[in-house]
């Protein structure tokens, strides 16, 4: 009697460790598919990050070519530029020119009317020599004329310089639309290294974890 119901005592603690031991194992199971399921909700998070790096090297490149062009056609309109680069000096100078023909224009102008509205001198009350007002109301006539048509031909060069100046300050704004396409290039070229390194970052953080998964579902296995 007493060694059947010491059986039957050990069949029931027989029946509970098994029924724990049931219990453990679907524990076990159920771990390692939410394991599992990590690992592969991982793998696809490593794959969608990499094709995103994928994007932002190819639109990385896409900047790095769009400034190569840039860089080509800064230095076209660079070399063009350095020929209008002393239209500006070369205006002043003209204008000087300008002023100083005008002063001498206006000069004869009034010594022409001086000695052609006076035979007699308005300071000393002299009357003036004939021959000599003749002769500088001729001379200052010839001398108008010279100067006039230097005038002209000068106004013709300052129109011409003037012209290159607008081409130098044309050309001197496309470099600096140029420039700012490069520096914004330069922006966004920076823009997807740190995407970049930030989802490398995050991707070795994965992986890590997916080592750690794996090194648990290895000791569930044993």
């Amino acid at each position: 009697v007493l060694i059947k119901d010491k059986i039957r005592e050990l069949k029931e603690k027989i029946r509970t460790l098994e029924l724990k031991k049931e219990s453990l194992s679907d524990k076990v199971d159920m771990q390692k598919n939410f394991i599992d399921e990590l690992e592969t909700r991982s793998q696809d998070d490593i794959k969608q990050k990499e094709y995103k790096i994928g994007e932002l090297l190819n639109e990385e490149n896409s900047y790095i070519g769009s400034n190569e062009k840039l860089n080509q056609e800064l230095v076209k309109l660079q070399k063009e530029v350095e020929e209008y680069s002393d239209s500006g000096k070369r205006l002043r100078e003209y204008g000087n020119c300008k002023g100083k023909i005008s002063q001498k224009i206006s000069t004869l102008v009034k010594e022409h009317k001086f000695f052609s509205d006076n035979t007699v001198c308005p300071t000393c009350n002299q009357d003036i020599e004939e021959s000599f007002r003749v002769n500088r109301i001729d001379d200052s006539q010839n001398k108008a004329k010279d100067l006039q048509e230097d005038y002209e031909k000068l106004l013709s060069v300052i129109k011409d310089e003037e012209n290159r100046e607008s081409h130098f300050k044309s050309l001197s704004g496309e470099i600096t639309k140029v420039l700012n396409g490069i520096t914004s290039n330069h922006s966004q070229i920076n823009s997807c290294q740190r995407q970049i390194k930030s989802i490398e970052s995050e991707i070795q953080t994965l992986t890590s974890q997916i080592a750690d998964r794996n090194s648990e579902h290895e000791k569930l296995e044993q």
